[in-house]
């Protein structure tokens, strides 16, 4: 007997519950790693460390991170990047601040793949108590950066390690985060940070999603960096609005904002008009200049209070 292969209209959900998941960073980095994340009881959802086509160039003299007390204001331990690659060390008392200059996962991006498989056909991830309402499985969210050309090949991975019948029967949900934000990439700016560069990755990914149309989804995410003016939320609400129909129509896409969570995006484009999209904090009223409906961090106090409470669980889809 064979499993049922999947269909396009497979109940495939996505949840993450509790709403509390792990940022991609060092301590989600190993396959024992990610099965401690998945087995602790707290997290709704696992985020693998950034990781590339080809594994990051890790220099132990430039890459590391380390804990210090804010209160003394100066590191309490050294750096030990010959026992440990990354410079980790003993969390020492009252350290409760860090600082890195991290790069990528030195992992590439198929060996995770081949993880998630072992971890899949291990039976590990289809138990009652490792599901993330007691109904959906735990999703990982593999977060990924790189060229838009090779992004779009890591996501069709994805989407078709997402559609293998075992990955339907052994509980492996899947989720992909575009690392926008960092500016490890040689030569260029965060994308995120620049509309013609935010646009190519789009428009790679649509081209890729419609090359592969009728399979089960992978839900993608972009990482953006911190916005601090007005213009940057207005640049990347246009050219996401420019690719409406090819990428965002089917929720492909849940984006990161550090005080900005876009939805009802379809009364956005109803009959023709640009009607704004409703902000965190309420609907927006101004049907002809939505960008003056944007609230950023800062405008008021109280939403500054509740975009901070809310930065915890950045993830919207």
């Amino acid at each position: 007997m064979t499993s049922q292969e999947p269909t396009p209209s497979s109940n495939h959900e996505f949840t993450i519950h509790p709403p509390l998941l792990n940022s991609a960073n060092p301590w989600a980095t190993t396959a024992a790693d990610l099965q401690a994340l998945y087995e602790c009881p707290f997290t709704g959802a696992v985020t693998i460390r950034t990781s590339l086509l080809e594994a990051f160039n890790q220099n132990p003299q430039h890459h590391q991170y380390t804990f210090f007390s804010s209160v003394l204001g100066h590191a309490t331990a050294k750096i030990d990047t010959t026992t440990y690659a990354e410079g980790r060390s003993e969390i020492l008392p009252n350290e409760t601040s860090s600082l890195n200059t991290l790069g990528y996962s030195p992992i590439p991006f198929s060996s995770y793949l081949a993880i998630l498989k072992s971890m899949r056909d291990s039976g590990v991830l289809n138990t009652p108590n490792r599901k993330s309402n007691g109904k959906t499985p735990k999703p990982f969210i593999v977060s990924v950066t790189g060229t838009a050309e090779e992004v779009s090949r890591m996501y069709l991975s994805l989407l078709s390690l997402q559609n293998e019948p075992e990955t339907l029967d052994r509980g492996l949900s899947l989720a992909m985060e575009i690392n926008l934000s960092c500016p490890n990439i040689p030569e260029k700016v965060p994308p995120a940070y620049d509309a013609s560069s935010l646009s190519e990755y789009i428009e790679s990914l649509s081209d890729a999603k419609e090359s592969e149309e009728g399979k089960i989804p992978v839900h993608v995410g972009i990482k953006t960096p911190p916005y601090t003016y007005h213009g940057q939320f207005v640049s990347l609400v246009s050219v996401l609005d420019d690719q409406y129909t090819r990428f965002l129509s089917r929720h492909y896409l849940g984006a990161l904002f550090p005080s900005l969570r876009l939805c009802n995006w379809d009364g956005y484009r109803r009959h023709g008009r640009r009607r704004a999209p409703s902000s965190r904090f309420g609907e927006c009223k101004n049907d002809t200049q939505p960008s003056r409906c944007l609230k950023t961090r800062g405008r008021e106090e109280d939403q500054d209070r509740r975009c901070r409470r809310r930065e915890r669980r950045n993830w919207v889809f």
